[in-house]
């Protein structure tokens, strides 16, 4: 990947020539930590997660680009490249960990999905290995359900060579692109990885009994459905919490509250920008698993509706939706931002409370990549039990210091929240 080298690009940084040629390709990249000896050369240092594995910028991977004077404004010195996957770079990647059972996991899927044609291959500095493939057309679904094997697509990136693993090891090409392009994917793996991205497990409604139990549908077993039954009816990683948050947040409690929660549980889910852009037909599985749990607290009578007729009410009020809810999400990213480090920014406040609600600003810009979040003074209240105009003064605060930058101020007559950017690291 080394070629000619740009004639812009600065001698000392061999990193930035390489990240100038994955540009090329049409690859977006982006400078990632370096670590060393197992620590991270960003703040967190010894206390990093992800120690190399995160973009420098300040967007993180959504601020991938291909336009060579921002690649050049980057510092690449002592940085590891990152390649943002997923439609706009033309890239999907096979992500395979030995260490969790990868080779079993892809040699499984291979013989239930047919061989993966040869393409670029990466081995990875921690022992496993990148296979890089072009993007198909259409949604792609995030988990493969199998051990130790990773779909990286939108909303995804990969470390890629020369870039140098926190074990010491470096990340080094196989087969090289320009040797053998990335290939399109068999037609049976593109089929199964256009499947909806919420694999219902259980099994469709046929008849009713008195305590609406149904009967086990006998399927051919396979390892892919064997982890995804070992792991949750939702193998989606965080996505996961939150649409669970969703579903019990917006259950009714009493008859005749069916059609208003079904309607509450459209507003709660559109609260996370990924899943608001599902197509509609992928959160089937979601509103059935919710007309279930309805059932079984309610009874069939209380909720007077069948599941398909639930299912019409809530994609016409998919369609309806002004403002997304966002209790859901803030009840997930609230106990995750408790358990993290604070900010760097937040350490110029006193207020453990502040602290805590830039952390909650940091986890919901992270979440949301570089999309601004909805942040109303009215969750401010219920999450810090302050009164309104306290939690407005909390919310001020943090514009005027910096923190914060306000894209939208909202509107209470139209119940219309604030949104806004978190501007830390």
């Amino acid at each position: 990947m080394h070629g000619t080298p740009d004639s812009g690009a600065r001698q000392d940084s061999p990193t930035l020539q390489v990240a100038l040629n994955y540009a090329a390709l049409g690859w977006r990249v982006v400078p990632v930590w370096r670590a060393c000896e197992g620590v991270c050369g960003c703040w967190k240092a010894d206390r990093c997660d992800r120690p190399g594995k995160h973009p420098r910028t300040r967007h993180g991977h959504q601020g991938a680009t291909t336009d060579p004077g921002k690649i050049r404004s980057w510092k690449w010195e002592s940085a590891n490249v990152g390649i943002a996957t997923g439609r706009e770079s033309g890239l999907l990647v096979i992500d395979i960990d030995p260490r969790n059972g990868g080779q079993e996991g892809v040699a499984a899927l291979q013989r239930e999905l047919g061989p993966l044609p040869p393409g670029p291959v990466v081995q990875t500095g921690g022992g496993g290995r990148h296979l890089y493939f072009r993007h198909p057309d259409g949604e792609i679904r995030k988990s493969l359900e199998a051990d130790g094997v990773d779909i990286k697509t939108d909303g995804g990136f990969v470390v890629a060579p020369p870039s140098i693993h926190a074990s010491g090891e470096e990340y080094r090409w196989t087969v090289r692109p320009e040797k053998v392009p990335p290939p399109e994917l068999p037609e049976a793996w593109q089929r199964f990885l256009a499947a909806p991205l919420l694999q219902r497990q259980h099994p469709p409604v046929t008849e009713t009994t008195k305590d609406h139990k149904r009967p086990q549908k006998t399927t051919k077993d396979t390892p892919a459905r064997a982890a995804a039954r070992s792991e949750s009816k939702f193998a989606i990683g965080s996505i996961k919490e939150f649409i669970e948050q969703c579903i019990q947040k917006t259950l009714p409690e009493k008859p005749g509250q069916r059609h208003a929660a079904v309607f509450r549980l459209a507003r709660y889910l559109q609260g996370h920008t990924e899943v608001a852009k599902w197509p509609l037909r992928q959160l089937r599985p979601i509103v059935d698993r919710w007309f279930e749990l309805a059932v079984e607290n309610l009874g069939r009578e209380a909720i007077n509706a069948t599941e398909d007729e639930n299912w019409w009410d809530f994609s016409e009020g998919w369609g309806q939706v002004k403002y997304p809810g966002e209790d859901g999400l803030m009840t997930m990213l609230l106990e995750r931002a408790k358990q993290a480090e604070p900010p760097a920014m937040a350490l110029q406040y006193r207020s453990p409370e502040t602290r805590l609600l830039i952390a909650l600003c940091r986890e919901l810009q992270q979440e949301l990549g570089d999309e601004p979040f909805f942040l109303a003074t009215t969750t401010i209240e219920k999450l810090f039990d302050l009164n309104r105009m306290r939690a407005w003064r909390w919310l001020q605060g943090l514009v005027r210091g910096g923190v914060l930058e306000c894209v939208d101020r909202g509107s209470s007559e139209e119940r219309r929240p604030g949104r806004f950017r978190y501007l830390g690291d």
